[in-house]
């Protein structure tokens, strides 16, 4: 008889937690894939123009490298490319997460390619596919590794344009990392503060 009352107050938690899952997913699943993607045949998730007052091509890069030397571990190691007038970078986000039963963080690869003219920037900011993960075992079901780059942010939407169960959260904070990563680089260069407290009462 307990060995029935405990299979059955089993069976009631994970209907429970499915139950969960799919409430989460109608909350935050709202971001639909053409919101999500500005182009999703190249994948990018957003672009944007700044202009700023007389400053010229060097000033912007030099104030840009400032920016993403605060902002990132080592800025040499992400850099993918550099010419004249425009430097790429590929770098690595934990804001995207998804919910099936316990909430997983899956790491991803942003692809930052930052293009200067006089006294403007363009930034195109691209999903450039998952990091690796290792396999594991939760609540006693094996997962499966996941290769590097397997996987793009087109695999978390289903046919209808909609996220797939548990992952609509976790792609609306990867949007907003995004627009905050952008919003501070911006401000970085029209502060001339390398992102850093530039206070020099110290």
């Amino acid at each position: 008889m307990v060995k029935n009352l405990l299979t059955s107050l089993i069976m009631k938690l994970f209907f429970l937690l499915i139950f969960l899952s799919v409430v989460q997913s109608s909350v935050y699943g709202q971001l639909t894939i053409d919101e999500f993607y500005e182009d999703k045949s190249k994948k990018l998730v957003q672009s944007r123009v700044e202009t700023f007052d007389s400053l010229g091509v060097s000033e912007l890069k030099k104030r840009f490298k400032n920016w993403g030397s605060t902002q990132f571990v080592n800025l040499r190691e992400i850099t993918v490319s550099e010419t004249d007038d425009q430097i790429v970078l590929n770098y690595i986000t934990d804001s995207f997460y998804y919910t099936v039963f316990t909430k997983s963080t899956l790491s991803w690869y942003v692809r930052m390619v930052v293009q200067f003219k006089e006294d403007r920037i363009r930034v195109l900011m691209y999903d450039d596919g998952n990091v690796f993960r290792g396999g594991s075992v939760v609540s006693g079901v094996r997962i499966s590794s996941v290769p590097d780059r397997s996987t793009t942010f087109l695999d978390y939407f289903n046919s209808k344009g909609k996220p797939t169960m548990g992952s609509g959260g976790g792609l609306e904070n990867f949007k907003k990392s995004i627009n905050l990563t952008v919003d501070g680089l911006v401000k970085s260069i029209r502060d001339n503060s390398g992102g850093t407290d530039t206070d020099t009462d110290w």
